[in-house]
């Protein structure tokens, strides 16, 4: 079955309580929140570790953000559960050309573990096809690699946030605060990404007609291609009601045009959050009581699903601890983290960096230290 890029999903998704995951000990999710489910079945591999010495790779498009960060450092601590795996990582800082060598490197060294965030689409799909059918075990995670791609076919399979859902979610969101009518703009990731086309997909699905999708910014998922794409938006057009985003908390550039500016901050919808949105929100709350921000969370923990059914199906053992996948995904609700209307927003931690992200399986202290970075 393709990919659900750009349409709506057919495979079920799970959530918390379908997932049946059990309640988080010491992440940072549980210290914003005190109850989210540790969606990533933190060292569950152990199940499954390798009794000869086997190289797992994570194959990262860009990795210059907290939440790449995290999921990189959540990937290492998954593997490192057992002795057994070594970890290597290659990102290809937004280089399609850096990401393909890397992809062919890995598998010219004899790695038949790869996990990968594909930040440019159907454009590698023939070298990740290329992998998968010399041999390797290539689970796509975050991220949709291709409309066209097939499951058992083209790569493993994929594990992803339902962002179809989160679309959704956000435009229903956005229905109700504004009462069915206003202007946004949307702050898109990485070029090439189909991450944006599930979202918007499903944002269309359940938006009013009366709200207006002014125009599209490239922010790349990074904090300064937010400020560079949206600054120029701000002055464009009279009045903003909404900034709905893919990522949250790169979404914190576009929010500081607003304030730079002197002009009313639109209300922030996306997926998530970090501790600058949090941070942005009193700071702006204080002079602007409309002010809201809402956002959904979890995903990052994913990549230790993805690492799971890569090297299961490597090793030839079946996945007793993950669904199974259902048209070649394994499909993940996110649950809302951040709704400042309904009153669900963590304090800000003013002596934390910016970067601090809520939803991870690692301990505090390395999430803190990541972000610091």
């Amino acid at each position: 079955m393709a990919s659900t890029s750009s349409h709506k999903p057919v495979a079920k998704a799970y959530t918390p309580q379908n997932f049946h995951f059990p309640k988080c000990a010491k992440g940072m999710q549980c210290d914003a929140a005190g109850s989210f489910p540790d969606l990533g079945q933190a060292g569950a591999i152990k199940k499954y570790c390798p009794s000869k010495p086997t190289t797992v790779a994570y194959l990262d498009g860009q990795g210059n953000n907290q939440y790449r960060k995290i999921a990189h450092a959540e990937f290492v601590a998954e593997a490192g559960v057992c002795k057994t795996l070594k970890t290597v990582y290659d990102n290809a800082n937004d280089s399609e050309t850096t990401y393909l060598s890397d992809l062919n490197s890995l598998v010219s060294q004899g790695i038949k573990v790869i996990v990968t965030y594909d930040d440019f689409g159907c454009a590698v799909l023939p070298e990740i096809r290329k992998a998968y059918q010399h041999g390797v075990q290539i689970v796509g995670w975050a991220s949709p690699v291709c409309a066209s791609a097939v499951a058992g076919k083209d790569y493993t399979g994929l594990v992803i946030e339902n962002n179809y859902a989160v679309g959704q979610d956000a435009a229903l969101y956005l229905n109700k605060q504004l009462h069915g009518k206003g202007n946004l703009i949307y702050v898109a990731g990485t070029p090439g990404n189909l991450l944006d086309g599930d979202w918007l997909a499903g944002f269309r699905s359940k938006a009013d007609p009366g709200l207006k999708l002014l125009a599209t910014a490239q922010g790349g998922w990074t904090l300064d291609g937010n400020t560079q794409s949206v600054l120029p938006l701000v002055s464009k057009y009279k009045k903003i009601d909404a900034i709905i985003t893919s990522y949250t908390a790169t979404a914190a550039g576009a929010v500081q045009d607003f304030i730079n500016a002197h002009k009313p901050v639109p209300i922030l919808v996306g997926q998530s959050d970090d501790m600058q949105n949090v941070c942005q929100y009193w700071q702006v709350h204080k002079k602007q009581k409309s002010f809201q921000t809402y956002s959904l969370d979890g995903d990052q923990m994913f990549i230790r699903v993805a690492l799971r059914l890569a090297l299961t199906k490597a090793e030839g053992k079946k996945d007793t601890v993950d669904p199974p996948l259902n048209h070649g995904e394994i499909l993940i609700d996110n649950q809302p983290f951040i709704n400042t209307s309904a009153g669900q927003i963590p304090k800000c931690n003013s002596h934390q960096p910016p970067g601090v992200d809520f939803a991870s399986d690692l301990p505090a202290s390395q999430v803190v230290q990541i972000s610091a970075s």
